[in-house]
Protein backbone atom coordinates (compact mmCIF):
# COMPACT_ATOMS: atom_id res chain seq x y z
CA UNK A 1 0.00 0.00 0.00
CA UNK A 2 1.48 3.31 -1.07
CA UNK A 3 2.06 6.08 1.46
CA UNK A 4 -0.16 9.17 1.25
CA UNK A 5 1.34 12.09 -0.66
CA UNK A 6 3.17 14.59 1.51
CA UNK A 7 1.38 17.90 1.86
CA UNK A 8 3.48 20.80 0.52
CA UNK A 9 5.14 22.80 3.28
CA UNK A 10 4.74 26.56 3.32
CA UNK A 11 6.64 29.18 5.32
CA UNK A 12 4.89 32.53 5.77
CA UNK A 13 7.27 35.14 7.18
CA UNK A 14 5.33 38.06 8.61
CA UNK A 15 2.35 35.86 9.48
CA UNK A 16 1.10 38.30 12.12
CA UNK A 17 0.67 41.10 9.57
CA UNK A 18 -2.33 42.01 7.43
CA UNK A 19 -1.69 39.96 4.30
CA UNK A 20 0.50 37.38 6.03
CA UNK A 21 -2.10 36.38 8.62
CA UNK A 22 -4.85 35.90 6.06
CA UNK A 23 -2.51 34.04 3.70
CA UNK A 24 -1.39 31.66 6.46
CA UNK A 25 -5.01 30.93 7.41
CA UNK A 26 -5.94 30.23 3.77
CA UNK A 27 -2.93 28.02 3.04
CA UNK A 28 -3.43 26.02 6.26
CA UNK A 29 -6.54 24.48 4.72
CA UNK A 30 -4.49 22.43 2.27
CA UNK A 31 -0.80 22.74 3.23
CA UNK A 32 1.45 22.29 6.19
CA UNK A 33 2.11 25.90 7.14
CA UNK A 34 4.82 27.37 9.36
CA UNK A 35 3.89 30.85 10.58
CA UNK A 36 6.95 32.97 11.34
CA UNK A 37 6.55 36.23 13.24
CA UNK A 38 8.01 38.24 16.12
CA UNK A 39 5.14 37.41 18.46
CA UNK A 40 2.90 34.39 18.86
CA UNK A 41 -0.50 35.10 17.25
CA UNK A 42 -3.39 35.65 19.65
CA UNK A 43 -5.64 33.36 17.61
CA UNK A 44 -5.01 29.86 16.29
CA UNK A 45 -5.67 28.45 12.84
CA UNK A 46 -2.39 29.47 11.21
CA UNK A 47 -0.42 26.23 11.39
CA UNK A 48 2.84 25.82 13.31
CA UNK A 49 4.11 29.06 14.85
CA UNK A 50 7.85 29.74 14.95
CA UNK A 51 9.49 32.79 16.49
CA UNK A 52 11.33 34.72 13.77
CA UNK A 53 12.34 38.36 13.76
CA UNK A 54 13.95 39.82 10.65
CA UNK A 55 15.98 42.26 12.76
CA UNK A 56 17.38 39.43 14.93
CA UNK A 57 19.40 37.20 12.54
CA UNK A 58 19.92 34.48 15.15
CA UNK A 59 16.19 33.63 15.10
CA UNK A 60 16.57 32.14 11.63
CA UNK A 61 17.70 28.95 13.40
CA UNK A 62 14.09 28.52 14.54
CA UNK A 63 12.83 27.99 10.99
CA UNK A 64 12.15 24.48 9.67
CA UNK A 65 14.99 22.69 7.90
CA UNK A 66 12.94 22.01 4.77
CA UNK A 67 10.13 23.93 3.07
CA UNK A 68 8.67 23.97 -0.43
CA UNK A 69 7.46 27.58 -0.69
CA UNK A 70 8.62 30.69 1.18
CA UNK A 71 6.42 33.78 1.38
CA UNK A 72 8.24 36.89 2.58
CA UNK A 73 5.38 39.12 3.77
CA UNK A 74 7.23 40.91 6.60
CA UNK A 75 6.72 44.64 7.02
CA UNK A 76 8.20 47.03 9.54
CA UNK A 77 5.58 48.66 11.76
CA UNK A 78 7.64 51.86 11.39
CA UNK A 79 7.52 51.98 7.58
CA UNK A 80 6.41 55.63 7.59
CA UNK A 81 8.85 56.80 10.31
CA UNK A 82 11.83 58.06 8.31
CA UNK A 83 14.50 58.75 9.39
CA UNK A 84 13.75 57.81 13.01
CA UNK A 85 13.24 54.11 12.26
CA UNK A 86 15.07 53.81 8.95
CA UNK A 87 17.25 50.97 10.26
CA UNK A 88 14.25 48.85 11.21
CA UNK A 89 12.70 49.38 7.77
CA UNK A 90 15.99 48.47 6.07
CA UNK A 91 16.57 45.43 8.27
CA UNK A 92 13.10 44.06 7.51
CA UNK A 93 12.90 44.93 3.81
CA UNK A 94 16.47 44.21 2.73
CA UNK A 95 18.67 42.50 5.30
CA UNK A 96 15.89 40.20 6.45
CA UNK A 97 15.01 39.34 2.87
CA UNK A 98 18.63 38.44 2.12
CA UNK A 99 18.70 36.09 5.11
CA UNK A 100 15.50 34.40 3.96
CA UNK A 101 16.75 34.04 0.38
CA UNK A 102 19.83 32.28 1.71
CA UNK A 103 17.64 30.15 3.95
CA UNK A 104 15.39 29.22 1.01
CA UNK A 105 18.40 28.24 -1.08
CA UNK A 106 19.83 26.07 1.71
CA UNK A 107 16.46 24.43 2.40
CA UNK A 108 15.98 23.65 -1.31
CA UNK A 109 12.74 25.58 -1.59
CA UNK A 110 10.93 25.34 -4.90
CA UNK A 111 9.41 28.84 -4.93
CA UNK A 112 9.95 32.20 -3.23
CA UNK A 113 7.27 34.90 -3.17
CA UNK A 114 8.05 38.49 -2.11
CA UNK A 115 5.40 41.00 -1.12
CA UNK A 116 6.62 44.24 -2.67
CA UNK A 117 4.79 47.51 -3.27
CA UNK A 118 3.35 49.61 -6.06
CA UNK A 119 5.17 52.55 -4.46
CA UNK A 120 8.34 51.51 -6.33
CA UNK A 121 7.12 53.30 -9.47
CA UNK A 122 7.57 56.89 -10.51
CA UNK A 123 4.26 58.73 -10.32
CA UNK A 124 2.91 60.02 -13.59
CA UNK A 125 -0.24 60.93 -15.50
CA UNK A 126 -1.09 57.44 -16.75
CA UNK A 127 -1.23 53.84 -15.57
CA UNK A 128 2.02 51.99 -14.97
CA UNK A 129 3.00 48.48 -15.99
CA UNK A 130 5.67 46.13 -14.68
CA UNK A 131 8.14 47.69 -17.14
CA UNK A 132 7.54 51.31 -16.12
CA UNK A 133 10.40 53.39 -14.62
CA UNK A 134 11.08 52.94 -10.93
CA UNK A 135 11.24 55.77 -8.41
CA UNK A 136 15.00 56.23 -8.38
CA UNK A 137 16.55 59.65 -7.86
CA UNK A 138 16.58 62.67 -5.59
CA UNK A 139 13.81 62.85 -3.03
CA UNK A 140 12.69 59.23 -3.37
CA UNK A 141 10.67 57.78 -0.52
CA UNK A 142 12.86 55.63 1.77
CA UNK A 143 10.35 52.80 2.04
CA UNK A 144 10.03 52.60 -1.75
CA UNK A 145 13.82 52.75 -2.12
CA UNK A 146 14.23 49.84 0.29
CA UNK A 147 11.69 47.82 -1.70
CA UNK A 148 13.58 48.55 -4.92
CA UNK A 149 16.77 47.33 -3.25
CA UNK A 150 14.93 44.23 -2.05
CA UNK A 151 13.70 43.43 -5.53
CA UNK A 152 17.25 43.75 -6.88
CA UNK A 153 18.35 40.97 -4.55
CA UNK A 154 15.87 38.55 -6.06
CA UNK A 155 17.59 38.45 -9.45
CA UNK A 156 20.68 36.65 -8.16
CA UNK A 157 18.54 33.80 -6.77
CA UNK A 158 16.63 33.03 -9.97
CA UNK A 159 18.79 29.90 -10.66
CA UNK A 160 17.77 28.33 -7.33
CA UNK A 161 13.96 28.53 -7.24
CA UNK A 162 10.94 30.01 -8.96
CA UNK A 163 10.28 33.61 -7.91
CA UNK A 164 7.15 35.75 -7.72
CA UNK A 165 7.67 39.44 -6.96
CA UNK A 166 4.20 40.82 -6.22
CA UNK A 167 3.79 44.60 -6.20
CA UNK A 168 0.62 45.30 -4.21
CA UNK A 169 -1.44 48.44 -4.79
CA UNK A 170 -3.22 49.59 -1.61
CA UNK A 171 -4.56 46.25 -0.33
CA UNK A 172 -7.48 46.70 2.07
CA UNK A 173 -9.86 44.59 4.12
CA UNK A 174 -10.53 43.49 7.69
CA UNK A 175 -7.42 43.36 9.86
CA UNK A 176 -5.75 46.36 8.26
CA UNK A 177 -3.54 48.20 10.75
CA UNK A 178 -4.50 51.66 11.96
CA UNK A 179 -1.51 53.16 10.15
CA UNK A 180 -2.65 52.05 6.68
CA UNK A 181 -4.50 54.34 4.29
CA UNK A 182 -8.02 52.89 4.37
CA UNK A 183 -8.08 52.62 8.16
CA UNK A 184 -6.79 56.20 8.49
CA UNK A 185 -9.54 57.40 6.17
CA UNK A 186 -12.18 55.48 8.15
CA UNK A 187 -10.91 56.99 11.40
CA UNK A 188 -10.89 60.53 10.04
CA UNK A 189 -14.38 60.18 8.59
CA UNK A 190 -15.73 58.64 11.79
CA UNK A 191 -14.24 61.44 13.90
CA UNK A 192 -15.13 64.22 11.42
CA UNK A 193 -11.46 65.05 10.95
CA UNK A 194 -10.20 66.70 7.74
CA UNK A 195 -8.81 64.61 4.89
CA UNK A 196 -6.18 66.09 2.59
CA UNK A 197 -6.72 65.52 -1.14
CA UNK A 198 -4.25 66.19 -3.94
CA UNK A 199 -5.89 68.00 -6.84
CA UNK A 200 -9.65 68.11 -7.33
CA UNK A 201 -10.57 64.75 -5.80
CA UNK A 202 -7.38 63.13 -4.54
CA UNK A 203 -4.99 60.70 -6.16
CA UNK A 204 -6.27 58.00 -8.48
CA UNK A 205 -5.57 54.31 -7.80
CA UNK A 206 -6.99 50.82 -8.25
CA UNK A 207 -6.75 49.31 -4.76
CA UNK A 208 -7.00 45.54 -4.35
CA UNK A 209 -9.42 43.92 -1.92
CA UNK A 210 -8.08 41.39 0.59
CA UNK A 211 -9.64 38.26 -0.98
CA UNK A 212 -8.20 39.10 -4.41
CA UNK A 213 -4.78 39.85 -2.90
CA UNK A 214 -4.72 36.48 -1.12
CA UNK A 215 -5.91 34.67 -4.26
CA UNK A 216 -2.92 36.21 -6.06
CA UNK A 217 -0.53 35.08 -3.32
CA UNK A 218 -1.83 31.52 -3.44
CA UNK A 219 -1.58 31.39 -7.23
CA UNK A 220 1.99 32.73 -7.11
CA UNK A 221 3.16 29.47 -5.51
CA UNK A 222 2.52 27.79 -8.86
CA UNK A 223 4.62 30.17 -10.96
CA UNK A 224 7.53 28.89 -12.97
CA UNK A 225 10.51 31.11 -13.63
CA UNK A 226 10.89 34.71 -12.48
CA UNK A 227 7.88 37.03 -12.60
CA UNK A 228 7.25 40.57 -11.38
CA UNK A 229 3.51 41.15 -11.19
CA UNK A 230 1.41 44.16 -10.21
CA UNK A 231 -1.46 43.12 -7.94
CA UNK A 232 -4.35 45.60 -7.99
CA UNK A 233 -8.11 45.86 -8.18
CA UNK A 234 -10.35 46.04 -11.27
CA UNK A 235 -11.49 49.65 -10.84
CA UNK A 236 -9.80 53.05 -10.87
CA UNK A 237 -11.09 55.32 -8.14
CA UNK A 238 -10.14 58.62 -6.53
CA UNK A 239 -9.37 58.98 -2.83
CA UNK A 240 -12.25 61.44 -2.57
CA UNK A 241 -14.71 58.85 -3.90
CA UNK A 242 -13.34 56.20 -1.52
CA UNK A 243 -13.98 58.57 1.39
CA UNK A 244 -17.52 59.38 0.25
CA UNK A 245 -18.36 55.68 -0.08
CA UNK A 246 -16.97 54.95 3.39
CA UNK A 247 -18.92 57.91 4.81
CA UNK A 248 -22.17 56.61 3.30
CA UNK A 249 -21.51 53.08 4.58
CA UNK A 250 -20.85 54.43 8.06
CA UNK A 251 -24.15 56.31 7.91
CA UNK A 252 -22.56 59.72 8.44
CA UNK A 253 -25.13 62.51 8.07
CA UNK A 254 -22.61 64.94 6.56
CA UNK A 255 -20.06 64.62 3.78
CA UNK A 256 -16.37 64.10 4.63
CA UNK A 257 -14.31 67.21 5.35
CA UNK A 258 -11.74 67.70 2.59
CA UNK A 259 -8.73 69.98 2.37
CA UNK A 260 -7.09 70.46 -1.02
CA UNK A 261 -3.45 70.87 -1.97
CA UNK A 262 -1.12 70.49 -4.93
CA UNK A 263 -1.82 68.61 -8.12
CA UNK A 264 -3.67 65.37 -8.68
CA UNK A 265 -1.49 62.25 -8.77
CA UNK A 266 -2.10 58.76 -10.08
CA UNK A 267 -0.88 55.39 -8.86
CA UNK A 268 -2.98 53.28 -11.21
CA UNK A 269 -1.54 50.11 -12.72
CA UNK A 270 -2.40 47.82 -15.59
CA UNK A 271 -3.31 44.32 -14.41
CA UNK A 272 -2.86 42.36 -17.66
CA UNK A 273 -0.03 40.28 -16.24
CA UNK A 274 -1.91 39.63 -13.02
CA UNK A 275 -4.96 38.41 -14.96
CA UNK A 276 -2.82 36.16 -17.15
CA UNK A 277 -0.63 34.57 -14.48
CA UNK A 278 -2.55 34.83 -11.20
CA UNK A 279 -6.18 35.38 -12.13
CA UNK A 280 -8.32 38.48 -12.48
CA UNK A 281 -9.46 40.39 -9.37
CA UNK A 282 -13.18 39.91 -8.74
CA UNK A 283 -14.07 42.54 -6.13
CA UNK A 284 -15.11 46.03 -7.20
CA UNK A 285 -14.53 49.03 -4.97
CA UNK A 286 -18.12 49.36 -3.72
CA UNK A 287 -18.44 45.70 -2.77
CA UNK A 288 -14.95 45.67 -1.25
CA UNK A 289 -15.54 48.76 0.87
CA UNK A 290 -18.92 47.42 2.01
CA UNK A 291 -17.28 44.20 3.24
CA UNK A 292 -14.44 46.19 4.82
CA UNK A 293 -16.75 48.54 6.72
CA UNK A 294 -19.21 45.79 7.72
CA UNK A 295 -16.43 43.58 9.10
CA UNK A 296 -14.90 46.49 10.96
CA UNK A 297 -18.18 47.50 12.54
CA UNK A 298 -19.23 43.97 13.56
CA UNK A 299 -15.85 42.50 14.53
CA UNK A 300 -13.95 45.63 15.56
CA UNK A 301 -10.34 46.60 14.91
CA UNK A 302 -8.01 43.68 15.50
CA UNK A 303 -4.77 45.49 14.69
Amino acid sequence: MSEPARRPTILVVGSSGFLGSHLAARMSRSHEVFCASRHRPSQGGCGHWVCYDAVRPETIDNLPARVDVVYYMAMSPHYRAFPAHAKDVWDVNVQGLFSLLEYARASQALCFVLASSGSVYQTGPGPVSEDSPLAIGSGCDFYASSKIAAEALLNAYAPYFHIGCLRFFYPYGHGLSAAMLFRRMMHNIGEDLPIVLDGQDGFQSNPVYLDDAIDACVAAAGLEGFHTINVAGPETVSLGRICRIISDLLGKPTAPRFQYRGEERTTVTRIDRMCELLGAPKTGILDGLRQFVDAYRTQGADR
